[in-house]
């Protein structure tokens, strides 16, 4: 095993946990980085090719959520605390500056019992994630992996898609040597 210090950055972290690191080298940290402004300011950030990118689209690093890890596209999971009282928490995807809760992809369970997802502790580069809920009234926490399924309208983009293709080929006729 080799150590090595983490890279430098134009910025000065008063604190920097690396929380996940992915195939791409970028990391994902908790910061406590004090701005030139004098100002404090702490919560999730990627660090990739020398910069900080916070996880909130403001530009602010503050945020009521915790990071757990990233895949390889910089999709991040964790959990957003909500409610009026911030007394509850739900498992998030960030992605692009959007933090989406998991509870609002969720299909129709056939048996009629709810998930209410708490918490997203990994997800792998097929996008699947894994974490604790709730199935039902029961008050303690179960895993989950939840797997994401295309919409119909990607489904037949990519259906029209091969119809060009198929389409093209056909009329191009077969290849000449």
């Amino acid at each position: 095993m080799t150590v090595s210090p983490l890279p430098r950055v134009s910025e000065r972290p008063t604190t920097f946990t690396v929380v996940d690191l992915n195939n791409e080298n970028q990391l994902l940290a908790s910061a406590t980085i004090q701005g030139s402004d004098g100002q404090i300011r702490s919560g999730y950030v990627i660090y990739d090719d020398g910069r900080y990118r916070p996880l909130n689209p403001s530009g602010s690093i503050r945020g009521a959520l915790t990071a757990r890890a990233f895949n390889d596209q910089g999709a991040v999971v964790g959990l957003k605390f909500v409610g009026p009282n911030r007394d509850r928490a739900h498992a998030i995807v960030w992605r692009d500056g959007t933090t989406r809760d998991l509870n609002d992809f969720m299909a129709p369970d056939p048996s009629g019992a709810t998930w209410e997802l708490i918490d997203a502790w990994d997800i792998n580069e097929r996008g699947q994630i894994v974490g604790i809920g709730r199935l039902g009234d029961v008050t303690n926490a179960r895993g989950f992996i939840a797997t994401p399924v295309p919409e119909p309208g990607g489904w037949a983009l990519l259906l029209a898609g091969l119809g060009v293709l198929g389409w093209k080929a056909r009329r191009a006729g077969p290849a000449r040597s």
